[in-house]
This record gives C-alpha cells, sequence and structure tokens, in this order.
C-alpha cells in the first residue's frame, strides 16, 4: 500500500533551501549580462532628471539597450545596499510601482532570493514574472565598485507563486540583471549608478520594451533614493 506524502508549505520551503542553487545557465547568462553592463564603454547619455543623468548601451547580441542612471550623492552607501537587500519591504519602497507584487523566497547572510510579479494592463500581452536574486558586493571579484547586484533565476523552483499555469496566465522572464556601484569622487561623495538590463520576452515592440524600463530604471533609482534620504537624516541625528 502507497501512503500520501501530504508537502505543507513548511515543506516546500525546505525543498526549495535545499535546491536554491544556481545553475550552470544561470552563471553563462550572469556572466555575459555584467561583463557588458559593467563595462565603461559604449555608453551614451540621453537625458537628464531631476539632476541624475540617464545613458543607454546598445546591447548587440538583441535589439535593445541596456539604462543607466546615476547622481552625486554623498548617502552612506551602506545604506543603499540595505534598502536594496530589503525585498520584503520592495512593495513599502516601490510604490509607484502599480501593478506589480513582491515576494521574499528565501535569505541568506549574502544573498535574497525574491519573486516579481507585473501586471500588465495592455490587450492581448501577458502579465510578466521573474524569479531573482539580489547579492551584496559585485558580481565579478574584481569589481570592487558595486554595491549590490542581482540577476534573474530560471524558475524550477517556482513554489506557489507563480501565475504562469493559469488560464490565460503570466510569462515567465529569466534574462537580466542589474547593479548599483559608487564611484569615489574627488570630495566627500560619490557618484551612485543604477544599471540595468531586462529582456521581456514575448511579442512586445523593442520601443515599448525600451520606454518601460527607462521609467523603471529612473522610478527604481528615485524610490531608493528617497528612502535611503528618509535614513540618513537619522543616522546623522
Amino acid at each position: 500500500m502507497f501512503r500520501i506524502l501530504k508537502l505543507t508549505y513548511p515543506t516546500l520551503l525546505l525543498f526549495h533551501f535545499l535546491s536554491a542553487r544556481v545553475t550552470t545557465e544561470d552563471v553563462a547568462r550572469s556572466n555575459e549580462l555584467f561583463s557588458f553592463l559593467n563595462g565603461d564603454d559604449g555608453w551614451v547619455h540621453i537625458d537628464e532628471k531631476q539632476g541624475a543623468e540617464l545613458s543607454i548601451k546598445s546591447f548587440q547580441k538583441m535589439d535593445l539597450v541596456a539604462f543607466r542612471v546615476q547622481k552625486k550623492i554623498s548617502i552612506q552607501k551602506e545604506i543603499i545596499k540595505d534598502i536594496v537587500m530589503d525585498v520584503k519591504n520592495y512593495a513599502r519602497y516601490f510604490r509607484n510601482q502599480k501593478g506589480s507584487t513582491f515576494q521574499e523566497i528565501m535569505k541568506t547572510e549574502d544573498w535574497v532570493d525574491g519573486h516579481h510579479y507585473i501586471s500588465i494592463d495592455l490587450p492581448f500581452i501577458s502579465d510578466r514574472e521573474y524569479y531573482f536574486r539580489v547579492q551584496s558586493g559585485g558580481y565579478f571579484a574584481s569589481d570592487s565598485n558595486s554595491i549590490v547586484h542581482w540577476y534573474l533565476k530560471k524558475d524550477e523552483n517556482k513554489l506557489p507563486y507563480s501565475k504562469s499555469n493559469d488560464s490565460g496566465g503570466s510569462m515567465i522572464i529569466d534574462y537580466g540583471a542589474g547593479t548599483w556601484a559608487a564611484e569615489k569622487g574627488d570630495d566627500d561623495g560619490y557618484m551612485l549608478s543604477y544599471k540595468l538590463f531586462l529582456d521581456p520576452g514575448g511579442s512586445i515592440p523593442d520601443f515599448a520594451v525600451e520606454l518601460m524600463n527607462k521609467t523603471s530604471i529612473v522610478n527604481i533609482f528615485n524610490n531608493v533614493l528617497a528612502e535611503a534620504s528618509k535614513r540618513n537624516v537619522l543616522a546623522d541625528q
């Protein structure tokens, strides 16, 4: 007689912990994207918003571009890192990300795994979702400027978060990365930059993808700085 194994939610979390690995494909994709993002050549200035400079860089492998937003600040770098690593409170920090929901899946001292669901209110275009890992420091050991980096993961450990199997469900995307970096200036401040490349997949026109990524990176950058400014004031008191 076979016994039926009932998997409780804590058991599912344990299975996820035991298999929370980065696949060989994850590593290959991340190596490619971070080599591309970290390179200083190829960035072209296109705009300036609220004192922040916005640039793009063509990704020749695809007809898409990466975005970089940067601004000179004097906020403690540890504060920036703590905010970006605090996945469970993303909904509070990124209030203008309408239609987005975030879940923290697992957390260690060095990295956090999360899930992001993006509701797209456009006809004939599916919602998007992805699994990501955000980690302190730079992706490469030689990278001494990065404060935090993140990359998308394959969806083999979905747990209950995904809606991709629902009727008319979402599309899971798995090709993207980003990095927050600080380059020391001549005085007490430093240049904070956030670089992003994200391929949403599917049949969204390239111009629409670039518009969404441009809007997203500026909003995220400003949201993080707004929260960091509040914490920096408290730290100075």
